[in-house]
């Protein structure tokens, strides 16, 4: 059968206006690309949309081409604005200076345009190094708050007249100090918000410093600057400095070139919105009309599906929006720390995350590898803010959603599906939307999984190649998210062979999802062996979690658990052994534990952790979705019907005999997410004597 080559070529127009809008060409109109800000994430998303909904991108191939030609054409006539900036993690401007996220290694920390933070000229002070738990690691909120720093910005300022000139500076709990050609002009004392000084200054090229300090550590705004003739207040930038002197040519092309720029990018952005609207208004008629008049080549779920997308897209940039340009320091001590530091080390130090020492001289993965990785791939591409991170959770959720809509509807029917949907949102907003603004890895995880969940019943039900592809991506991410996945794997396959053999098709596809799986989970593998020279298949947190979950009685007297014949011969740490041990000589102890974790897991908290009550929406939940699975058994479907719980279940036992609680009730919640497809049923059997 010939392969359909239109979907691929048609991709050339989206990647072209993709690469136009995210080339890194510092200075260039609106969209002068990595890092992606919100404006460029914004035009991206309409680009993909309008693509993806099947609407027309303006100009099609030809016009982004255009403008990256255009875009490469006035690079050389742009210079760099702004000043060197060098940001130190104490109070003193004592060397080294610390490193971003956003600009190669070298002599400055970062690059910025203006003197303008915390109001509504600019986010707060870039303070993101402290994000790193091998040096800033203090506990509580005041301290982190506290923590001391000082900057020190540089440039050449252009003054083309003569004579006295307004300085200020002003920001709370900071010190700060301005030279002009290495004379102060202005001190501004920590205990002051601001301080204005008029003091004479020559024409032409002046060299300017700003010096802040802030011992105590609690500043987030700064501004410095002039105040114009008209007594309004004008921050250094704005074209006004640059890393080094230029003649007046230079800068008048570069002028020149940023103010057609601009021009070019909003003509651009216009045409791009103008293609949303046109695509949004046929996607909305096309739902609107009775569904006899749709056309039978694009259904009208297509539709829906592009215009619940659209929503998704301006939820999550609305959320990531919000916390662009914010510094949050996250709390000491806390996996959300830990994890931030990691991605910092991603993508400071390289892919190996070993702190950029040699290889064989690391440890391997302790915590889940996935996420680390996830996170600094936010920052290379969105900047070194949390924006790309908000966002792509949110994203998340939405992804979520819309697939175990897609489960339900696939196994169990459309009314069933359209329940499945409404639970599913219901149990979002309420569990899991919390988490979206939170720096762990569950909504990732939870999204994966789902995706591998609605590949696998697509595989079972005859589908080929993509969905094998999508299937052993997904899973093997999911994995990687978190290895309490690795159990469901040897149940859910065989599922799925056994579903393509009923249908006389062919296992093939299953084996390439399990090559994928093993490929995928194997670059942890791949890495820790390079790092450390030890082979752990995943992360190595198993034994200790295991320990900490699985508490041996307090009563039971010491000894050496090898002794036993049953652990003489097993290759298992001493942790694991304790565990094991302290179940064998009071299984009581061990089992009566392990029902209070099945309990927790359960949503009933009280048996665990007393005075914590218990969840009425996650008990309802599981009851349902038991009363799910009695209506479709009782309807003898094909085995596929069985991957949620199934994947559901391994979960369940995987959290409940290591633990269940951290930070709350985030790793019990994939269990209930993929439960949601037998709440639909159950919700669905309710309203309709027949569910399908």
């Amino acid at each position: 059968m010939p392969v359909d080559r239109r979907p691929l070529l048609s991709l050339g127009a989206p990647l072209l206006w993709t690469a136009y809008v995210a080339a890194p060409i510092d200075g260039w109109g609106l969209l002068d690309g990595l890092p992606i800000r919100p404006l460029e994430a914004a035009v991206l998303a309409a680009v993909w949309w309008v693509w993806g909904s099947g609407g027309r991108l303006p100009g099609r191939a030809w016009a982004p081409l255009f403008l990256i030609l255009l875009k490469l054409a006035g690079a050389p006539w742009l210079v760099p604005q702004g000043f060197d900036a060098r940001y130190f993690a104490n109070a003193s401007w004592a060397p080294p200076h610390e490193r971003s996220l956003e600009q190669p290694p070298g002599p400055l920390t970062r690059r910025d345009a203006r003197l303008a933070f915390g109001w509504d000229a600019g986010g707060e002070l870039p303070l993101h190094f402290f994000h790193d738990n091998s040096r800033f690691n203090v506990g509580t909120t005041a301290e982190r708050q506290g923590l001391p720093f000082s900057i020190e910005w540089t440039g050449q300022w252009r003054v083309y007249e003569p004579g006295p000139v307004p300085f200020f500076a002003a920001g709370e709990s900071l010190a700060a100090t301005v030279l002009v050609d290495g004379v102060v002009v202005l001190e501004k004392p920590a205990d002051a918000p601001d301080a204005t000084v008029t003091a004479p200054v020559a024409a032409g090229w002046r060299a300017l410093t700003v010096r802040v300090t802030a011992p105590r550590g609690r500043a987030r705004a700064f501004e410095a600057g002039i105040v114009d003739t008209s007594g309004t207040r004008r921050p250094f930038g704005a074209g006004d400095v640059f890393p080094a002197a230029i003649d007046l040519a230079a800068r008048a092309r570069d002028a020149q070139v940023r103010l057609a720029s601009r021009g070019i990018d909003l003509m651009a952005i216009v045409a791009l919105a103008a293609g949303v609207l046109v695509t949004f208004i046929t996607r909305i008629r096309a739902v609107a009309v009775p569904l006899w008049r749709v056309p039978r080549s694009r259904p009208a779920g297509a539709d829906v599906l592009a215009l619940v997308s659209l929503v998704a897209l301006v939820d999550a940039w609305w959320f990531g929006w919000q916390i662009h340009g914010r510094v949050v320091l996250l709390l000491g001590g806390d996996d959300m720390l830990t994890y931030a530091t990691l991605a910092r080390d991603i993508v400071l130090n390289g892919w190996l995350m070993n702190g950029g020492q040699a290889p064989g001289t690391g440890e391997p993965f302790y915590y889940q590898p996935l996420y680390p990785y996830v996170l600094a791939v936010t920052h290379a591409v969105f900047g070194e803010d949390m924006f790309g991170i908000y966002l792509l959770q949110r994203l998340c959720l939405w992804i979520t959603l819309l697939a175990t809509w897609q489960v339900g509807a696939r196994l169990f029917g459309a009314r069933a599906g359209a329940a499945t949907l409404g639970v599913a949102a219901l149990f979002i907003a309420v569990a899991l939307r919390p988490w979206a603004g939170v720096l762990l890895g569950e909504v990732v995880f939870i999204a994966f999984a789902c995706l591998a969940v609605w590949a696998l019943v697509v595989l079972a039900r005859g589908g080929e190649g993509r969905a094998a592809l999508a299937a052993g991506l997904a899973g093997g991410f999911a994995t990687l998210s978190r290895s309490t996945l690795l159990p469901g794997w040897t149940l859910a396959l065989p599922l799925v062979a056994l579903a393509r053999h009923r249908r006389a098709l062919s296992v093939a596809p299953v084996a390439a999802v399990l090559v994928l799986l093993v490929s995928i989970v194997g670059l942890a593998t791949a890495r820790n062996w390079v790092v450390s020279g030890r082979f752990v298949p995943i992360a190595s947190s198993f034994a200790v979690n295991f320990e900490l979950g699985n508490p041996p009685p307090p009563a039971l007297a010491a000894h050496d658990p090898r002794t036993h014949a049953l652990m003489s011969w097993a290759p298992l740490d001493e942790r694991t052994m304790r565990v094991l041990d302290g179940g064998w000589h009071a299984p009581g102890a061990f089992v009566s534990q392990l029902g209070r974790k099945a309990l927790y897991t359960l949503g009933v908290f009280e048996p665990f952790l007393p005075g914590r009550g218990w969840s009425p929406l996650l008990v309802t939940t599981w009851l349902l979705a038991c009363g799910g699975l009695l209506v479709a058994g009782r309807a003898r479907p094909p085995v596929e019907w069985l991957l949620p719980a199934t994947l559901a279940l391994t979960h369940f036992a995987a959290v409940t005999l290591i633990f269940p609680h951290a930070h709350g009730d985030r790793l019990i919640l994939p269990f209930y997410v993929l439960l949601l497809p037998y709440v639909g049923v159950a919700v669905a059997a309710l309203r309709f004597p027949r569910y399908d």
